[in-house]
């Protein structure tokens, strides 16, 4: 019995011997890993793809396959080209699958993803008016993002342009009175990130109105006359329309002298010092270029009054009146007499009528007005 123990002994010592040495239970299985360069790629693009096999004794390497679209090139047992099929109005999910040869059983994927083409959802440009801060969003799908947005037909007005940033694009400005008008055949073409070859994407002609603001006009009154060295009783060249607050200038002439304007308000005051007519022109204007001017005449008499008048004397005729003349000594003959009138600060006197042919003195006649 003895013998028959070493025996069997023997025989399992020498079968895990040999089962050591052809690599028996020791082995490692198979198992495989794919790496692509890139997980999304446009159409009739390319993705380099590469793959790994531990376990493989003999080196086998792996076989290679593709599925939900597109071609696979240039393979070998550790690397194939993948090339995406052309654009289409659809997105597609494709998978590339690597395969061990040594043990078909063991398999890695990668997944790619080919987007349907770009397309353009902006369909119109909203209107707007002179005043606002114009946005208009400019979006787009499909292709890779983020995408570049130009202009490739028509021409923008000067003070719209196309802002780009990583969540999207939008054509916008602040809107002057020089933007104002109609702008048709405008086309806007939009190109996505694909490498090497970005897909693009055209817009339809469309048109953009921007609408005037409402007219600037001046309803303010400025006396056209008033008083030397006399408190100004006021006059205003305001105006309305346009949009927001309106500012006054003088745009040309000069106001008379000791008046001012306010900017604010269009308002004239002060005590003007000079007799004289002076022509100026008022301007009206917003902040977003909207302006209006209007002319005026303002004629500052002396000190007495306004302009000359033609009074009657209550004797049947008519007299010509010249104000309050300063005289130390006046002298008036007539065949009917001289007519003295006495005007004080407070309004005309009752004229005194003194026949004779002789001489008349007017002394110290200061504030006498004399009509003849």
């Amino acid at each position: 019995m003895n013998w028959k123990r070493s025996l069997v002994t023997c025989v399992a010592l020498v079968a895990s011997l040999y089962m050591a040495g052809c690599g028996g239970s020791s082995s490692t299985p198979p198992s495989v890993s794919v790496q692509a360069s890139a997980t999304t790629v446009d159409a009739t693009d390319t993705v380099t793809l590469s793959a790994t096999v531990t376990g493989d004794k003999n080196a086998a390497g792996v076989s290679w396959s593709v599925t939900g679209g597109g071609t696979l090139s240039g393979q070998t047992t550790s690397a194939a080209t993948y090339t995406a099929p052309a654009a289409s109005s659809s997105a597609l999910s494709v998978t590339v699958t690597a395969t061990s040869v040594a043990d078909t059983s063991k398999s890695a994927t990668a997944t790619i993803t080919v987007p349907a083409a770009p397309a353009i959802t902006t369909a119109a440009l909203a209107t707007a008016t002179v005043g606002a801060t114009y946005a208009q969003p400019l979006t787009a799908t499909g292709g890779i993002a983020p995408y570049a947005w130009t202009l490739v037909s028509g021409t923008l007005p000067s003070c719209l342009t196309i802002t780009q940033s990583a969540s999207g694009a939008s054509l916008g400005g602040t809107l002057t009175a020089s933007c104002a008008g109609t702008f048709n055949d405008l086309v806007f073409k939009v190109t996505d990130s694909g490498t090497p070859n970005a897909l693009t994407a055209t817009t339809a002609a469309m048109g953009l109105t921007i609408d005037a603001a409402p007219a600037i006009t001046f309803s303010g009154v400025v006396p056209a006359t008033a008083t030397a060295h006399v408190a100004y009783a006021g006059g205003s060249a305001a105006a309305s329309g346009g949009v927001g607050t309106l500012t006054y200038s003088v745009f040309s002439g000069t106001l008379p002298n000791g008046l001012s304007l306010n900017a604010s308000s269009g308002a004239i005051t002060g005590t003007p010092t000079t007799a004289n007519t002076f022509n100026f022109v008022i301007k009206a204007a917003d902040t977003f270029g909207d302006s209006n001017t209007q002319a005026y005449t303002d004629r500052r008499e002396r000190s007495s009054g306004h302009h000359i008048q033609r009074r009657s004397t209550g004797y049947g005729h008519r007299a010509r009146c010249l104000c309050r003349r300063q005289c130390s000594r006046q002298r008036r003959r007539g065949s009917i007499g001289v007519h003295r009138i006495q005007r004080s600060l407070a309004g005309w006197a009752e004229p005194e009528r003194q026949h004779g042919s002789d001489h008349r003195n007017a002394d110290n006649c200061k504030h006498i007005q004399f009509c003849y």
